[in-house]
Order: C-alpha cells, then sequence, then structure tokens
C-alpha cells in the first residue's frame, strides 16, 4: 500500500509540475520575458498564475475539478507552443548532469513518503482543512469569519489545495499541495549546488539559491509538508523572490531590466496574497524596484504591464478579504466596511492582540511597552538554531563584502540592493509578528543576500577557489539535520485526517453547528466550529453558501469571553 500510495503522488506532482511549467510559459511569453527562463522559474511563475486565477474565479465559484482542468489545458498549450525546446532542456540536463538528477529524483521519492502521512500541523486540525474544504465547496462566503475567526484569514493557498481536491485526494489534498513546492523548492537548491559545483559560470543568483538550500530541507522534514498550511508556500515563494531579485539585479546592470521586471512583480505580488507577513519584503521590492526602473528613463511598457498584474492580483485579494470578514485587511483590520456580516470589532481586536503577544512571549509574562523586547531576544534569537544560523551567515557574509571593498579587489560587484526584500520583510516581521514562524524566507533570504554581494565583492579571479569549499558547507549545513532521519516510513495508503468526535450545538436561529469535543475540527462535515457562539445565523435561508452574521441586537459588541478564550487557548 505504501509503494503505490508513493507511485500515485509521485505521478500527480509529475503531470501538475508539467502544467504549472507549461501555464508559466505563456505567463512569461506574455509579460514578455523570454522562453528560456530558468524552469524552476516558470514553475513557480506558473504557481503564481494558478493562485492568481483561483483567486478571480472564488468570487463567484467554489474552486473543484474545473479550476484544474483550465490548468492542465492552459500547460498543455504552453508545452505545444514551447513543448520541444522545453523536452530538449530536460532531457540535455539529465545527461549532463546524472548525479544531480538522481539527487532530484531521490528527494522526490522520499518527500512522497512523508507526504502520506496525516497532517501534523496543529493550526491544520483547528482550521486549515475546514478552510480548504469550504473554498472546494462555495464560492467566497459572507462573514465566515463569525463562524469561526480563523477561516476570515484570506491565504490564496487555501484555494491552489481546494483546486486539488479531486480523484483520490478528494479530501485529501494536503498529501500533493504543499509536497510539490517542497520539492520545487529542494530541487531549485540543488540544481544551483550543482551549477556551482561545475562551475558552470553562473550568476550570484545561484549563490543566494544554495545559501538557501537549508531551510528547504527543513521544510522537507517538517510538519507542513502533509498539512495544508500557507507557512511553507510562503517561505518557499519568498526564497525565490530573493534569488529572483538579485537576478533582476544583474539584469540592470546590463541594462535589459524590463525583460524579468514584470515577472518579478507577479512573484512579489503572489507572495503578499500567501501571507499577510510578506507585506514589507513586496512592499520594498515593488517600491524599490519601480524607482530603478524610472531612474533608468521612461518604460512605459513595463509599468503598465506591473500595474496591471498588481490589479489582477490586489483588487480580488481586498474583495475576498472584505466578504470573509468585513475588514481590510484581515487579521490587523486598517479599514472596515458596514456590511451586515462583518466580525464585531471586539472579537477582531482580540485576535489581533493575540496574535502580537503570543509573537512577542508576552502571553505568560507581564512586559508592557518596550520591556519585552529583552525577554524576546533572549528566548527567541539566542535559543534557536533557525535563527542564530542565518544572522551568523549574514554576518559573516557582510564582513567579507566589506573587506573585498576596502581591499578594493576587482569584483564585479553587486550593489548593497540585494538587501532590499530581506531587509523589508524583516523590518515588517518585528514591528508586527515577530515569531520565528512569521519570519518566513526573510532571515535566511538576509543570509543569501550577503553571500551573493561577498560572492560579487570577491569577484571572478578568487571566487572559484572558494566555490567548492561554499557547496561543501552549505550541503552540510543543509544535511546536518537528516542525521536521525528514518528514511521512508510505512503508511497504510494515504492516511486520512483523524475524525474527532462531535456534538450538536443550535444556535438562537435554530442554524445546528458541528462542535468538535477535542477541540480540532479537523475534517469534520460542514459547518464546524471551534467557539460556537449562540448568535449565529445565516444570511439567507438553509444555505451555508449565503454566509453568517451574528444577531448582536442591543447587546455589547463582543462575543462571551470564555468562547473567544477558550478559542485562542486550543489555536495556540
Amino acid at each position: 500500500m505504501t509503494l503505490a500510495a508513493m507511485a500515485l503522488v509521485l505521478a500527480a506532482w509529475a503531470f501538475l509540475a508539467l502544467a504549472l511549467i507549461g501555464v508559466g510559459g505563456l505567463v512569461a511569453r506574455l509579460l514578455g520575458s523570454p522562453w528560456d527562463t530558468k524552469l524552476s522559474t516558470l514553475f513557480w511563475v506558473g504557481f503564481c498564475a494558478v493562485l492568481l486565477t483561483a483567486q478571480l474565479a472564488h468570487l463567484a465559484l467554489p474552486i473543484d475539478w474545473r479550476l484544474l482542468l483550465a490548468v492542465f489545458l492552459a500547460g498543455a498549450a504552453g508545452l505545444l507552443l514551447c513543448g520541444q525546446g522545453l523536452f530538449r532542456r530536460v532531457a540535455g540536463e539529465i545527461r549532463a548532469h546524472p548525479a544531480l538528477s538522481a539527487a532530484v529524483a531521490i528527494g522526490a521519492i522520499w518527500l512522497s513518503n512523508r507526504a502520506l502521512g496525516p497532517p501534523e500541523n496543529g493550526d491544520s486540525a483547528i482550521y486549515h482543512l475546514q478552510a480548504v474544504r469550504w473554498a472546494s465547496s462555495f464560492p467566497v462566503v459572507p462573514g465566515i469569519a463569525n463562524l469561526c475567526p480563523f477561516l476570515g484569514v484570506n491565504h490564496s493557498f487555501f484555494l491552489f489545495a481546494a483546486m486539488l481536491e479531486v480523484g483520490p485526494f478528494a479530501n485529501g489534498s494536503q498529501h500533493l499541495a504543499n509536497g510539490i513546492l517542497a520539492l520545487a523548492f529542494l530541487s531549485r537548491g540543488l540544481a544551483a549546488a550543482g551549477a556551482l559545483a561545475m562551475r558552470r559560470g553562473t550568476g550570484w543568483a545561484d549563490v543566494a539559491s544554495l545559501v538557501l538550500l537549508p531551510p528547504a530541507v527543513d521544510l522537507a522534514l517538517g510538519r507542513d509538508v502533509m498539512s495544508p498550511t500557507a507557512d511553507l508556500s510562503e517561505l518557499a515563494l519568498g526564497a525565490v523572490l530573493v534569488s529572483e531579485w538579485i537576478r533582476h539585479l544583474e539584469r540592470r546592470r546590463q541594462d535589459s531590466v524590463s525583460a524579468g521586471w514584470p515577472m518579478l512583480a507577479l512573484i512579489a505580488v503572489t507572495a503578499f496574497t500567501l501571507k499577510l507577513s510578506s507585506a514589507g519584503a513586496v512592499a520594498a521590492v515593488l517600491l524599490w524596484g519601480t524607482g530603478g526602473i524610472l531612474r533608468r528613463g521612461p518604460r512605459r511598457g513595463a509599468l503598465f504591464v506591473t500595474a496591471a498584474v498588481m490589479c489582477v492580483a490586489l483588487v480580488p485579494w481586498a474583495i475576498l478579504s472584505v466578504v470573509r470578514s468585513g475588514y481590510l485587511p484581515y487579521y490587523g483590520a486598517l479599514v472596515s466596511f458596514p456590511v451586515d456580516w462583518r466580525l464585531p470589532s471586539e472579537i477582531e481586536r482580540a485576535i489581533t492582540g493575540y496574535t502580537v503577544s503570543f509573537s512577542r512571549l508576552t502571553l505568560e509574562s507581564s512586559a508592557d511597552g518596550a520591556g519585552w523586547l529583552r525577554h524576546w531576544a533572549s528566548e527567541l534569537l539566542l535559543s534557536n538554531r533557525k535563527v542564530v544560523l542565518p544572522l551568523a551567515i549574514a554576518a559573516l557574509g557582510f564582513a567579507l563584502s566589506l573587506f573585498a571593498r576596502i581591499r578594493r579587489w576587482p569584483g564585479a560587484s553587486l550593489t548593497w540592493a540585494v538587501v532590499v526584500p530581506a531587509l523589508g520583510g524583516i523590518v515588517f516581521w518585528l514591528l508586527t509578528a515577530p515569531d520565528e514562524r512569521y519570519a518566513g524566507a526573510w532571515l535566511w533570504g538576509l543570509a543569501a543576500s550577503s553571500a551573493s554581494l561577498a560572492a560579487s565583492a570577491v569577484g571572478p579571479v578568487r571566487l572559484p577557489r572558494l566555490t567548492l569549499l561554499l557547496v561543501a558547507t552549505m550541503g552540510i549545513v543543509a544535511a546536518y539535520p537528516l542525521l536521525g532521519t528514518p528514511p521512508l516510513r510505512a503508511h497504510p495508503g494515504l492516511v486520512p485526517p483523524p475524525q474527532p468526535p462531535l456534538e450538536s450545538f443550535t444556535t438562537q436561529s435554530g442554524l445546528v453547528l458541528n462542535v468538535p469535543l477535542g477541540g480540532e475540527c479537523s475534517a469534520s462535515p460542514l459547518p464546524c466550529t471551534t467557539c460556537p457562539d449562540p448568535r449565529l445565523s445565516l444570511r439567507g435561508p438553509d444555505e451555508l453558501g449565503s454566509g453568517f452574521r451574528l444577531e448582536l441586537g442591543e447587546g455589547p459588541d463582543r462575543r462571551p469571553p470564555a468562547a473567544i478564550e477558550g478559542c485562542l487557548r486550543r489555536k495556540r
């Protein structure tokens, strides 16, 4: 059963990867980029295009097999249009680098085994699985945050997972969605390692991709591979944004900015729709990149395409956010809308306040003002390998870069602008929710940016002497977490999520809710909630898709304290 299930997952990944690469090829041509863009980049561009299409579709339709069919048809068109060149390149890469191809194949087999397991991310049991089920069953549901506050979050990744809820993966898309993204991220790092080890004259972006190999391995080892959480996709796409930003700066030195900028803007705005924690990096990239284009003279075509990409991405995202909760954005509302399904402001503030306190490690302490900073730094920065290691690599890279510039080594130097995405992401992270899980790719992105900066400062004369050392060092760092990890696990096929025991809860309007006795809805039938409110009612007669609202009457604008407090404690 284990081998058959692994073969099923691998086949699904292969077809989906080809479709995404084909879609990426079409989009790259539409945006004015040449087809000879790296295959891994085309995969991620296709992924971004699918997410933005799903956002548009979800305004009126459930995300189901129809979108998946459209993706496969578009992917087939892209492969037919440029397929001969694509397959020739793939075959050439396999013949030229059999060891690297074998490493990617082994990684795929290993990941397919890990993807068979049940969801292990705690938040997946609370609301991720439910969010995917709602997306595949109905168009965007007004006021779904009233059913469960966590269902109001607007992560576009849930739509990607919902699209895969077909055939043998019905109610089991978690076995596909994050696994293929982890494999694409891991393959990108392995390809960069192979290119640098064989000294094929690759660009500085490959140095960044190599340094990003350790977090790719961490993701593959983590619990998110078999869980429908947006964290993995946010980190992986953020890492792609960092390396593609460096590639953009290389093009700018060659005065070919407009060729790749719209595609970079597409990756950036899609990263924002995955999770709000990418906002700082995305804003920094768009502002700095647009300013650089303007400084080099009028490039109306590139700027027009960028504006169009932003509208296609952000307008549907904003509408979906308001429909789900009545706020923009949610969490951390800046604007509320006077719609009948708006989540009560007291609940929204409680959710936002909880996230900030949890991130600053002040839930159990009395730290206020800036007093939380010392406790946070000692607990997070000084004892967490995933934080200390990338910061140490970043410090070493910046020191080497400064030394090379002081000694005036004749390197083809990149500018300090390489740190723009990572620095923007880190600043936003520190100001909003500075927990390690919300850091995304930005700590490792800073390490990758500093390494690229140092490599360019060292220059092509000295770099070959250090290349093998760099590859070996990052290989050891990446492989270290694999020690003691069992290569394969025995699974009885595709392991489904646990089914918790349920009890019925009837609201004052007569709506019957499913409430899990253990505090986790997991894959329970709709409508399920971990924090039932007696004031909840449907907006339409006997139709879940019509949405939910709270009948507040003349009472205070707040949920009973015990209900919301219990809901937050279970998420914690």
